[in-house]
């Protein structure tokens, strides 16, 4: 069997390619984005893992995603939990705290052997959104205030990821990226990732 560290962190880096050009950017700033990138990522492991006799699942016991042997047993479990970058200048531990949340969930239908994960994804938008476009992108308002308030757009993506990487440091990140969306609405977009593999973690929490 594949060792999902590695299949689940090859996957998320070329996971940009499931996507037509500039439909990430668009589905991004219309929607928080779990949805659409879960699909893509269910559907490429599928790809991957279905020579072997394996099964990639979604909701699957209302896990988000899941990896099973031909047998049914699941070898990995994947829960998704979608953000915003201004997200993390205010309100992270409501996405972090919903992650542990998720992994404690998935361990109780985990069995020796299991890998169980959370992916915490968080949309990032280059510059501020103009006025005509307001209503349309979903969350513009949060995105526009977090660029005055910082500056500018690249200073919230570094203060997020600095943010973000210092509340999971205690924690096993496995993986950590973006995903290039291209543009809509006159702006360009992207999807930042990190992907934790429950290593204690979430049990300790419970406790």
């Amino acid at each position: 069997m594949k060792d999902p560290d590695q299949e689940l962190t090859t996957t998320l880096g070329a996971i940009g390619g499931e996507f037509r050009p500039n439909e990430l950017a668009y589905l991004a700033m219309t929607m928080k984005v779990e949805s659409a990138i879960r699909d893509r990522f269910a559907f490429r492991l599928h790809q991957d893992y279905e020579p072997s006799g394996c099964i990639v699942a979604r909701e699957w016991n209302r896990v988000d995603l899941a990896v099973l042997d031909p047998t049914g047993t699941p070898l990995a479990l994947v829960e998704l939990k979608a953000m915003y970058t201004f997200d993390a200048l205010g309100n992270l531990r409501h996405f972090t705290d919903a992650t542990t949340a998720d992994e404690i969930k998935a361990q109780r239908l985990a069995v020796d052997g299991t890998a169980v994960y959370s992916l915490l994804l968080a949309t990032h938008l280059a510059g501020a959104i103009g006025p005509q476009f307001l209503k349309p992108v979903k969350y513009s308002g949060g995105i526009n205030r977090a660029i005055t308030k910082h500056g500018d757009a690249a200073a919230v993506r570094a203060q997020a990821c600095e943010t973000i990487d210092k509340d999971l440091a205690a924690r096993a990140v496995v993986a950590r990226g973006e995903v290039e969306g291209g543009a809509a609405f006159g702006q360009s977009a992207s999807v930042l990732y990190w992907l934790v593999r429950n290593d204690g973690h979430a049990t300790m929490a419970a406790g």
